[in-house]
């Protein structure tokens, strides 16, 4: 009777593991069950071939997928929800035979020009199977593997038939109509393949291996799990992710310029903006102009420094996240270095031009949520005029303003 009741016991645990959340499959979506704010992404994929293949897809696919992408809440569209894609490729023949039916099965083949394929998978349900060139570009893995999370193509294709000398349709676009005044494209005999984007999927990884992945590719596959929104009970928690929103500055300050010939000290200011891509990470524009004078009786000289540089900034961990905030940024771009000469009532003006660096760090005291005070920020800046390096630095300090709805 014990022996009946403890394998009933073992039976009704192994069906509650089965039911429950811990489940994976080729592709699953679900929310983080530590913060539903965050939807996971796990995508397994099983190949069929060497070590040096399993290494070069899992390079393409991690590097492809590391992208997290943002879902506004419906009544505030600077909270909402993150992504979290987490890419698993294992060899098939190295899996657990209770493993493999939660794999998404790879055929890898010698490239031997023709395309790879994957077929529609469904997230959270079962898995799917494909075929895979080898040394392929590694948006087409990419690629494929959005067929795995279940989306379909978006362009259309023909095949050229040397025996019948005709072209097949292989696959066409829907909706129609199809580009090209319905004609799509023309394949040959010496390219015996063709295809093109339908129309408005012009930049669309589904349509285009030329295109990168992009969120509205990841929001597709999140829509497909019916996990496309965050939550009320998400977006009024303190778990919310918060979209950061863009950022103007305007801060006056001091910049040190020279070499071992020429150096003087000028004021002036930089403005600009930067735009977050992630919590952390942005992309920025800065621009700036700094100016010296000097006079002695009739004879006076002014130099101006005009700077413009992009690049990308990073917002740390804080010591006082609340009020303080730690930013890096390197940044390139360009210098004008202006030079008149005025002596009585003659003058002479040269500018020349060169290459510009712009990199350091920046503390800001949060003073609201529309408001920063930038309490410094220090950048080593050199330029290299007149075939020279001028070891630059620059101090500055001003107001930061935020870009968001009131």
């Amino acid at each position: 009777m014990k022996s009946a009741s403890l394998i009933l016991f073992i039976l009704f645990v192994n069906w509650l593991q089965s039911c429950g959340p811990s489940r994976r499959f080729g592709t699953t979506i679900e929310r983080d069950e530590n913060n539903p704010c965050q939807i996971n992404i796990i995508i397994q994929v099983a190949l069929e071939g060497t070590d040096a293949d399993v290494q070069a897809v899992k390079n393409d696919l991690e590097a492809c997928y590391s992208k997290q992408c943002f879902i506004p809440c419906d009544k505030d569209s600077t909270k909402g929800c993150m992504t979290k894609t987490t890419i698993v490729v294992k060899k098939y023949g190295e899996l657990k035979e209770e493993e493999r039916d939660a794999y998404h099965y790879v055929y890898m083949v010698d490239n031997d020009g023709l395309p790879s394929n994957a077929y529609i998978g469904t997230p959270n349900a079962g898995a799917s199977s494909g075929t895979w060139r080898r040394n392929a570009a590694p948006r087409v893995y990419c690629h494929e593997v959005l067929h795995f999370c279940g989306l379909e193509d978006k362009y259309c294709s023909r095949i050229y038939d040397p025996v019948k000398d005709s072209v097949i349709i292989e696959l066409t676009c829907n909706p129609p109509p199809e580009p090209n005044g319905g004609n799509c494209c023309t394949p040959s005999a010496t390219d015996t393949r063709c295809s093109t984007p339908c129309d408005g999927h012009d930049h669309n990884l589904m349509a285009t291996v030329g295109a990168d992945l992009s969120c509205q590719n990841i929001l597709d596959i999140v829509r497909k799990a019916g996990l496309d929104n965050c939550p009320l009970e998400c977006c009024a928690s303190g778990k919310t992710f918060t979209k950061p929103p863009p950022e103007i500055h305007v801060t006056p300050g001091y910049l040190h310029f020279g070499d071992k010939n020429t150096s003087f000290g000028a004021y002036g200011g930089s403005t600009g903006i930067s735009i977050k891509i992630k919590s952390s990470w942005g992309v920025g524009i800065d621009a700036g102009y700094y100016m010296h004078t000097e006079k002695d009786n009739t004879y006076k000289e002014t130099s101006g420094i005009l700077t413009i540089t992009g690049g990308v900034k990073y917002t740390g961990n804080s010591p006082a996240p609340s009020k303080l905030i730690i930013s890096g940024h390197a940044m390139a771009g360009i210098a004008s270095y202006s030079q008149k000469v005025t002596v009585g009532n003659n003058s002479n003006k040269n500018t020349v031009t060169s290459a510009h660096l712009n990199i350091g760090a920046a503390l800001d005291l949060k003073l609201n949520r529309f408001w920063n005070i930038r309490l410094l920020q220090l950048s080593y800046a050199p330029t290299f005029f007149y075939e020279s390096t001028q070891h630059n630095f620059k101090a500055n300090a001003g107001i930061v303003y935020k870009l968001q709805k009131r």
